[in-house]
């Protein structure tokens, strides 16, 4: 019994440490059995003054925090913790979220923010990331100790020399350099250090006192050569004396330091534009969805050939190229995806041609010649098609502006088998892959810059006009998603991209049925749709898009008024926010609903929809879900494809 205590004891010591501050019992009952499941050790508090209680007696990797506490303001509690506790990931964790709240959140040193309820697999993956960082910074500051003591203890070499060269050494420096001690004297210190006489002794004319300091590369015996650093000082007969240090040790400590002080600072800018990114997406694309649906309502009322309709064709397309910015964003700060469909990569390619994007990068570049070489035989992925398709476009502009729109670009896909692993830009292990690459004929990428292209806003380019600086970084953060692979080549006539996808075996065998765009949009004949979203501008743009589309609308901005509305009359469909007033989720809305109307057809909207939120309405059983900003061909389609829906 004793042995069996001591290895859980052992287990506990080596999992992550997690205090759970909350006031409500059954989300924190609830959240502490999850956290446990997924392998946490998890200690609870339902005050402030409970939670300072263990963090006094005990040390946890993440403290998990409510806003509201019911002695204290979670905000200052979480500033307390990063003052006392610097290497505690702190997490916020509440259903009362704000813009404001999220900006304190930054200035306080939060690891991330978050919204009740939180799906596990994304609080998982937050806690882990989080903890990653705080050690990565606490390892930073180990490492910069260790190079101090380094600093402090390394050995000294001691030499006396003259006009005819070495007089005399003590045994450290003999052994530094893999001399015997008495090999030494007479020699001339060029043979122990690179440009010696041009150096140090044109520096040191007979006579001076003060001492010169410098670093220099040294010979050793054994024609090996390391950095030193020596200070020089003359003596009173005529004579110099040199104390040596041998400083590889160190350098390598600083660079490796230095390399883990980016990672840090990577780590550290990623997890700020995901607290704000994660905090503004939804409000963010409430408003774009104005901007991109009203243009729409007014060219339904405009004759074909009017001349606004063309301005308000570009104040839509500007607007869906906002949400793009912020889909970008979300990708490389949280990993968001969107569901997986088995496709081609030559359909993938196909669609991105006819794009709008393509067209402007054929306009802005007339003399650029575009070939495509693709493959007649290949698999089908089961890929996230924006995402490819955002990649394969960010690569396109790259090549068009490091060829400075002359010259062609080749886009050639194809399949690839492994036998063995290849060290290319990245490991490639073998298997069978299918391959898209892209190659042009521009300028190339400078050595100093190629391992670092792929980083987010690392870019060469001119601030404010070739995009947001994280082109590559969706390339590359799409690649990890679906366990993928990035090859470079770059010399001065040009670059190629490859990128290899894995070929895995698909079980399903036919295509994912699509939801299409039609020119016209599908009109419905009078039903009812309750719209419930706690946005008034969002109520009101959908209200009026579905009523031109021929249905009657009626409007709830709270989940009371919609289940208040739904006793009172049935309705045909409810299109119904992820996030509505202070608390609520969507998904609780609809399992109300669904204890009222069990057959009652619903299509979820959301300003951000992770990966883990399509599984829950995949497992809930809603049919559609609409990411805001949507169009109102989009919308029209996904409520008739729900219509049609046998009950």
């Amino acid at each position: 019994m004793k042995i069996s205590c001591l290895i859980i004891d052992c287990m506990d010591a080596y999992a992550t440490q997690i205090l759970l501050v909350d006031d409500e019992p059954v989300f924190r009952g609830i959240t502490e059995i999850m956290l446990r499941q997924q392998g946490y050790v998890v200690a609870c508090a339902a005050s402030g003054e409970e939670a300072r209680r263990l963090l006094r007696s005990d040390h946890f990797d993440a403290v998990l925090l409510d806003l509201i506490l019911p002695d204290c303001d979670g905000m200052d509690l979480a500033g307390e913790l990063s003052r006392l506790h610097p290497y505690t990931a702190v997490i916020i964790l509440t259903g009362m979220a704000s813009i404001d709240s999220a900006v304190r959140s930054m200035r306080f040193g939060i690891s991330d923010y978050l919204h009740k309820p939180c799906a596990p697999a994304e609080l998982t993956r937050v806690i882990d990331r989080a903890v990653e960082n705080k050690s990565l910074k606490r390892e930073l500051i180990e490492s910069r100790r260790k190079f101090q003591q380094l600093a402090d203890a390394t050995w000294e070499g001691i030499v006396f020399f003259g006009q005819d060269g070495i007089i005399q050494t003590n045994r450290q420096l003999a052994e530094m350099f893999g001399y015997a001690e008495d090999e030494l004297p007479g020699r001339d210190l060029a043979d122990l250090f690179e440009h010696w006489r041009a150096r140090v002794l044109m520096r040191l004319p007979g006579g001076q006192t003060g001492a010169v300091a410098l670093e220099m590369v040294a010979r050793h015996k054994s024609g090996g050569k390391f950095l030193v650093e020596a200070r020089v000082k003359a003596t009173d007969d005529g004579a110099f004396v040199a104390a040596v240090r041998d400083i590889s040790e160190r350098k390598q400590a600083e660079r490796r330091a230095l390399r883990m002080e980016e990672r840090l600072r990577g780590a550290e800018r990623m997890e700020n534009i995901g607290l704000m990114v994660g905090g503004v997406a939804h409000d963010l694309n409430n408003i774009l969805t104005s901007i991109v649906t009203y243009p729409e309502l007014l060219m339904l009322d405009l004759p074909e050939g009017d001349k606004y309709h063309h301005d308000l064709e570009e104040i839509r397309a500007a607007g869906q190229q906002a949400a793009a910015i912020v889909a970008d964003l979300l990708t490389v700060a949280r990993g968001a995806t969107t569901a997986r469909e088995p496709r081609q990569l030559n359909q993938i390619i196909e669609e991105a041609r006819g794009s709008i994007e393509m067209r402007v990068l054929r306009k802005d570049y007339p003399q650029l010649r575009f070939t495509f070489r693709l493959a007649d035989d290949l698999p089908r992925l089961l890929v996230s098609e924006l995402h490819i398709r955002q990649s394969f476009l960010n690569l396109l502009r790259n090549s068009a502006e490091a060829s400075r729109g002359l010259g062609e670009i080749v886009v050639t896909t194809g399949r690839r088998l492994l036998k063995r692993g290849r060290a290319l830009y990245e490991k490639i292990p073998p298997g069978e892959y299918a391959i898209l690459s892209i190659e042009d004929e521009g300028e190339g990428i400078a050595p100093a810059d190629l391992p670092r292209i792929f980083e987010p806003f690392y870019s060469k380019k001119e601030m404010g006009r070739s995009g947001t600086g994280l082109g590559l970084a969706i390339v590359i953060n799409t690649m990890r998603d679906h366990r993928g692979y990035v090859d470079v080549v770059s010399s001065e006539r040009g670059s190629r991209f490859t990128l290899y996808f894995p070929v895995a075996a698909i079980a399903e065998e036919r295509m994912a049925d699509e939801v299409g765009c039609a020119v016209t949009p599908p009109r419905g004949q009078g039903e009812v749709v309750l719209v419930v979203d706690d946005d008034q501008q969002q109520l009101a743009i959908v209200s009026s898009i579905l009523q031109r589309l021929g249905y009657k609308a009626f409007q709830a901005d709270t989940s009371e008024r919609a289940m208040s509305l739904l006793n009172s009359r049935p309705v045909d469909m409810i299109i119904l926010d992820k996030w509505m007033e202070e608390g609520v989720n969507g998904f609780d809305v609809f399992k109300r609903i669904k204890t009222v109307r069990p057959d009652q057809r619903v299509v979820m909207a959301s300003g951000y929809l992770s990966p883990e939120d399509l599984a829950m309405a995949e497992r809930l059983g809603i049919g559609h879900c609409l990411a805001k900003p949507f169009s109102m061909n989009s919308l029209a389609t996904v409520i008739q494809d729900e219509l049609r829906k046998p009950q």
